[in-house]
């Protein structure tokens, strides 16, 4: 039996030709391991009444009164009982809500789509609450391309628990990191306005003195990430630019803005490293 594949891996054409190296496609590894959760979904109200369950164990008359459809869903979902109180399931998922060592928050535009994802890591383990993932974003947004599409009405968080060790793969699955051949580009450096101006609008005309490589990532779908991580001063903003991977943007001055490649294992190191440092203080 041979050990050779039958079929040879597809090549990146764009990148061999300006590596002059025969490089493996890898833009669509990502998509085979999205983000994924089998968790109950929540409203923006339902999380609030998260928040006071971890504080009182149970809900009082008028949040049962005023929220009926979300005391209905957290019932269903098994986190508390008809009359509002607590599960022993229900205890266990808000217990990071009680005692946090560390918080995480990100929030992601993909188009005119927006979303986020917070994360509550306690003793036990770590409670998420997700938004529509990059992955999802994408989807939602060829649907709004569709005129017969319906439309999307408000945004929910989809939650779980998870162990504190799978919080970094979490965060990546979430926001579409994988394998992309990251390549250094010019300038690093634009305006802000057009930089803002980009996220906002596909559109927006590159800076005239781009090179190759960064048009390539300038016309790709962006995802625009900020990802925190508290305690710590750690922030970061991150774009997710498809094929051409992920790319570092931050303020340089008051009308300045940088803009430089974030290769994966970096990204990757950067999501254990922060993490550690925040559960250590």
């Amino acid at each position: 039996m041979s050990s050779f594949p039958g079929k040879e891996p597809r090549l990146d054409q764009w990148v061999s030709e300006v590596t002059g190296e025969q490089v493996e496609e890898l833009s669509g590894i990502a998509a085979t391991q999205p983000y994924s959760s089998k968790g109950p979904w929540v409203s923006p109200t339902g999380w609030d009444l998260l928040i006071q369950l971890a504080e009182r164990h149970r809900l009082g008359r008028f949040d049962l009164r005023g929220n009926p459809d979300d005391v209905q869903n957290l019932a269903a979902a098994g986190i508390i009982t008809e009359k509002g109180k607590l599960t022993d399931e229900g205890e266990f998922l808000v217990s990071p809500l009680r005692a946090p060592r560390a918080t995480v928050s990100v929030s992601a535009q993909y188009g005119q789509h927006l979303s986020g994802l917070r994360v509550q890591v306690g003793g036990s383990g770590a409670l998420t609450a997700a938004g529509p993932s990059y992955h999802s974003l994408r989807e939602r947004d060829a649907r709004a391309s569709d005129p017969g599409a319906a439309s999307e009405d408000g945004e929910l968080f989809q939650l779980e628990m998870v162990e504190i060790e799978a919080v970094p793969e979490m965060l990546g699955r979430w926001m579409g990191l994988g394998p992309a051949w990251s390549l250094e580009m010019q300038p690093e450096q634009l305006s802000a306005a057009t930089l803002e101006a980009r996220f906002a609008d596909d559109m927006t005309p590159a800076p005239a003195e781009a090179d190759d490589r960064f048009l390539r990532m300038w016309h790709e779908p962006w995802a625009v990430f900020t990802l925190s991580m508290e305690p710590g001063d750690f922030r970061i903003g991150l774009i997710n630019a498809g094929a051409a991977g992920f790319y570092n943007y931050g303020g340089v001055d008051a009308e300045n803005a940088g803009l430089q490649t974030r290769p994966s294992g970096h990204l990757w190191g950067t999501l254990v490293a922060e993490l550690g440092q925040a559960l250590s203080q």
